[in-house]
This record gives structure tokens, sequence and C-alpha cells, in this order.
């Protein structure tokens, strides 16, 4: 399947233009200005914060445009869409359906989201027309490859933890849900294949965070030290970094946040540069997973773009079957260059059958949030609460602390919460399978059970 074709089909580019009258079916030329009396949105949902992740970002910049003033233009859209997605919409199509469909429906306002790094969906309302969903995905380079507005969408709330765990096992993915109250003591509400390995994508990021820790607290580096972007240490997006010219320098401080609230790959590949691949390796000792040399020796982003993306079969195989001495002598004839990759028709395969992610199990995933969760230090704090990831209530939960991933055929998600009584909630789901797509479609109804898991236990 071609990376076109799979977009295609998880967020179909057609449904811009078949679907939108659909969503405000109320908005049409002949009704250009409503009026204020028959707003939809005075006793709707409050806005919705939308995370500084790649697709949240773009998604703000898609509601900042329908929202605008004076019409848009082609100019408006020009560097924000794939040249997949414009070959199949043009721009004034998009325009036009925008100018005349939706914008009239002014304030635009998000009452839900739910979203990885790359897909995400809102749930927006307008002031005339009922409510609709804006759908979007993101190319690797951080560009509109699928934007769709349908009819609403969101998943309806699970009612209680026993349907919260049907529709997890509907899934087929592992999980565990654990509460522990102030007291220390300890329940697992949900769980299932906790203790079986499984890739994890951008989670792996928790113990390069850990060791970056350890090295402060060693007062071997410190929060405010400066990094600098290399050709050498430039990865693949997401992120931002890998856009930074050469030279670029951000403290350790900056880069670490950009690590877990954006999953920026080239920050994640400077910091473990400068504490070394050994030091994150001992931090995957520390917090306890089951099985360290899983994750030996422990990649850079751009080390698995290189093996995943640029190598061939063979090499790729030979991985898979290599012992930990064997991988590190593979590492040290890569010679792969990034900028010869064609991301634009890179295989959507899983490739993490072949040994091509981290890995781990729910139950190592939560006990390095644990391990973070004990330090106290305000740079680690910032860097994992910065982007929730679901929306909870922060009344209940006021510090969450979170790390997503996705890949080909992957998605997981892990939060660690306190709530305002000292309660903690640890939540840790991961989906993986040969079907990339399938996975994909199912991460909006994940992520919306893990707001459902947060609502239902802080009500308890």
């Amino acid at each position: 399947m071609t990376r076109t074709s799979f977009i295609r089909n998880l967020l179909s580019v057609v449904a811009v233009t078949a679907t939108a009258a659909l969503a405000l079916s109320a908005c049409t030329a002949s009704n250009p200005e409503p009026k204020p009396t028959t707003s939809k949105t005075t006793d709707a949902a409050p806005p919705a914060t939308i995370p500084s992740t790649p697709v949240g970002e773009r998604m703000q910049t898609i509601v900042d445009l329908l929202n605008q003033e004076a019409d848009l233009a082609e100019a408006d859209l020009e560097g924000l869409f794939d040249s997949t997605f414009t070959d199949a919409v043009p721009l004034p199509d998009v325009v036009q359906l925008l100018n005349v469909q939706i914008r009239p429906a002014q304030p635009i306002v998000i009452t839900a989201y739910e979203g990885s790094e790359t897909q995400a969906v809102a749930q927006a309302s307008g002031s005339v027309g009922e409510p609709f969903a804006i759908q979007l995905s993101l190319t690797s380079e951080g560009l509109i490859d699928g934007f769709a507005l349908t009819p609403a969408t969101m998943p309806d709330p699970a009612q209680s933890l026993g349907e919260v765990q049907e529709r997890l096992d509907a899934l087929d993915l592992q999980y565990t849900v654990t509460r522990t109250d102030p007291d220390g003591t300890s329940a697992v509400l949900l769980e299932k294949d906790a203790d079986k390995a499984a890739p994890m994508a951008s989670m792996f990021k928790l113990y390069v965070l850990l060791a970056v820790h350890q090295q402060v607290a060693a007062q071997k580096l410190s929060w405010d030290n400066t990094l600098g972007v290399t050709d050498e240490l430039r990865s693949l997006p997401s992120g931002e970094l890998q856009n930074e010219p050469t030279g670029t320098e951000v403290t350790v401080r900056d880069a670490a946040i950009k690590m877990i609230s954006i999953s920026d790959n080239t920050a994640t590949d400077m910091l473990i540069d400068r504490v070394s691949r050994g030091a994150v390796e001992a931090a995957v000792v520390k917090a306890g997973h089951h099985d360290p040399d899983a994750l030996r020796p422990f990649l850079t982003t751009r080390e698995m773009f290189m093996l995943a993306l640029g190598s061939d079969d063979a090499v790729q195989q030979q991985w898979a079957a290599a012992s930990v001495d064997e991988r590190r002598a593979i590492l040290e004839n890569l010679t792969i260059d990034l900028d010869s990759i064609d991301l634009a028709n890179i295989s959507t395969d899983p490739f993490w059958q072949e040994g091509l992610d981290w890995f781990a199990t729910p139950n190592d995933v939560a006990a390095v949030h644990a391990a973070l969760a004990k330090i106290d230090d305000p740079a680690v704090v910032e860097a994992l609460t910065t982007n929730p990831g679901v929306m909870v209530d922060a009344a209940t939960w006021p510090q969450v602390a979170f790390k997503g991933g996705s890949s080909m055929g992957v998605v997981s998600g892990s939060w660690h919460a306190v709530a305002d009584d000292g309660t903690t909630l640890t939540v840790v789901v991961m989906a993986s399978g040969d079907d990339a797509e399938a996975v994909a479609m199912g991460h909006i109804e994940l992520f919306s059970l893990v707001t459902d898991i947060f609502t239902l236990v802080g009500t308890e």
C-alpha cells in the first residue's frame, strides 16, 4: 500500500468537498451573515484546549483561518498542505468551500479534541448549523495530507469502567490502569497483557528524560547548558528542530520540553548525544524494565529512520536476528543519508516486526512514569505536563504527565496523573498490528476512552 492510498483511506480527501454541506447545512451562500440569536454555541461545552503537538498546531492554524475576518485566499493555505492532498483537491476548491459553507458560521469554536502527534479529530461548533468534526493528518514533514470536514464523530462517552474495558478489548490492544490512594494502597482497575512486550514508539523518550535528570542530579549537566543542532544529529519529524539551521542552540531544558511535549526527534537525539547512549541504557535498568537487552543498543531516532526507511530488507532481517553486540556493530556501519529518503513515497508497511522500534510492556512504561514522578525537579515536571495528551478535568487532576507515540502500525499513550487529594492514576495503552491503517483508525476511540477513564475514576 502506498502512503497516498493509506492516507486517503484514513481521512478521505473527498470528504472535504462531499460532506461539508452536511456538517453545516444551515450555512449557505443565501445565508452569509448568521444572526447571533441563532447561536448554537451559547450553551455549548466550553472551548477545548488544542495541544502544542505538530497536528495540534496545524489544527489551531485551520481554526484561526476559519475565524479570520477577511475571506480566505489561496495564499492563506500555501505551505500547509502536502501535494498528495492538493493533487486530489485543488486549493481553489478548498477556499471556496470554506468561504461559502463554513466561515459564515463564525465564530468556530473547538469543543473537544482527541489526537496523537500526527492525526487528530476536533469537534467544532458554529453560530448556526450542527456541530461538525475537523479531521487532520500530517506527513512526516508536518504537511497536511488528510483534511476532512464531517458530521460530528466523537465517540460516545463510556458510562462505566466495565464499558471502557469492553471497548478497549474490541480494539485489540494492551493496557494497564492503576489507581494509588494517598496512603499508598494500589489497585489495578483494568489490565490486559500488561506484561507482554510490544513496540511503544515515542514513549521511549521517557527513558531519555530520566537519563538527563540523572546527569543533572549528578552535576554532570545543567538544565541551562546549551545544545547545538548539527547535521550529524538532525533527524526527521516529528518536531521543530529538524528545520532549524546548523548551529542553532537550545538549552537542555528546552530540548527536554520539546522531546516530550511535541515529540521532537532532533531534540531527543541531541539529548542522547549529550548524556551518551550508555547513560540512557543505565536509566532503562534503573526504571525497572523487565528486559533491558530489548532496548540495547538504545536507538536514536535518526538511527531508527536509517534502519526502517533507508535500509533494504537484508539489513532489516539481519537486525531482527542479531544479538546486542551484533546490533551495535550494525549501527557502527550505518552510512545512510536521511536526505535521500523520499518521505512522500515511503511504504506504510509496519517495520516493528523486524525489531525496529523500542520495546517494553505496559507495566514497564508505568514503572518509568513512577520513577519520574518521584523526582522533585521543576524541569522534569514541566516537560511531562506541558501536553496532557487528552481532555482532563484540571480541577480533579491538576497534574497530568503524558507521553504518547505513533509509528507505522503502532499507537501508544501513557499518563501519570495526580489528583488534588494525592491520588494517582497511571494509564498505559499500547496498540500494534500488521495493518497500519486499522491501528491508526482506532486511535480516536482509544484516546477518547482514556478521557473517560479519568472522568470515571475522578468521580468515584
